[in-house]
């Protein structure tokens, strides 16, 4: 069974001509920035999706939410429920999405490994929860996006449609001490490449992939002009970041300048960098907003 939720102030019209966002994790900090921005500014219809509840003021934003399976569940469950989500929020409709940004995530430390001195016994304890601290970091931060991809397999616009992830600067880099994040956060510049190499406006690669590509728009046709991108911020500017970080404010990235930016390749896809690539973006200090470099 999965909840969704149309807001009456709001609610979705099959007559409209307007644009339509899927934002996963809509309930956190970037996710409500982002849903907020596309619904007043660019004045789209904005479909929430999150493990929590909106608050009301990103609600009032929103003109749907599906309520996603809590931490711990399969990722089968988390495709299926996300999938059929949408098909009540739109198939019934004919509705199509331009834009789906994958917002949702998280970060923690490794469990800490024992020593080499510790004892047989504290390293067959200590195990577990190593493990699951692994795995939470890919729940959060991977399965959103695997499942992301695969319930808007469906649902895709095909025109020039866009898929935005958002990554980390950490990740293009070894971590020691957080194995779980770094690994789920590389795991999903990776979904990004690969996705991106089976559309049409992905930059020239092997003939292999060229071809496997090929293969896979003859059945989505939405693929033609797709566009995917991973958006990579060191550190985004929120109440819990600056609690757990003594670093200062202004070298961290504030979410409206990343939720702009996405606003700008909705409006300007000519501005758009090649499906399937890595986008690091960190404070502009000298003239303010945000600084976006392609990095692979």
């Amino acid at each position: 069974w999965t909840q969704i939720w149309e807001f009456p102030c709001c609610r979705m019209s099959s007559s409209s001509t307007r644009k339509i966002a899927l934002v996963v994790g809509s309930s956190g900090v970037l996710g409500s920035t982002v849903s907020t921005h596309l619904a007043k500014r660019l004045s789209m219809k904005v479909i929430g999706a999150d493990m929590v509840t909106p608050p009301s003021q990103t609600a009032s934003k929103l003109d749907g939410f599906i309520k996603m399976p809590s931490l711990g569940t399969q990722l089968g469950q988390a495709c299926s429920q996300l999938t059929r989500g949408l098909k009540t929020a739109l198939a019934d409709k004919g509705e199509k999405i331009d834009l789906v940004v994958v917002a949702s995530g998280g970060f923690g430390m490794d469990h800490e490994v024992p020593g080499s001195s510790e004892s047989h016994q504290v390293q067959v304890e200590e195990a577990n929860e190593f493990g699951n601290s692994i795995e939470r970091m890919l729940q959060m931060n991977l399965h959103p996006v695997l499942a992301t991809s695969y319930a808007v397999n469906s649902f895709m616009t095909e025109g020039q449609g866009l898929f935005v992830v958002v990554g980390a600067t950490a990740a293009l880099q070894p971590t020691p001490s957080m194995l779980g994040y770094g690994v789920s956060k590389a795991a999903t510049h990776f979904v990004v490449q690969s996705l991106g190499a089976s559309t049409g406006l992905a930059a020239t690669g092997l003939k292999t992939k060229r071809k496997e590509g090929k293969r896979l728009r003859r059945d989505r046709p939405y693929l033609d002009d797709m566009t995917y991108v991973g958006i990579l911020p060191t550190m985004i500017d929120t109440e819990a970041n600056r609690k757990a970080s003594d670093a200062d404010p202004e070298q961290m990235t504030k979410p409206i300048d990343i939720a702009t930016e996405i606003g700008e390749w909705v409006q300007k896809p000519y501005l758009r960098p090649h499906s399937g690539s890595l986008v690091r973006v960190f404070p502009n200090l000298s003239e303010g907003g945000a600084t976006f470099q392609l990095v692979r």
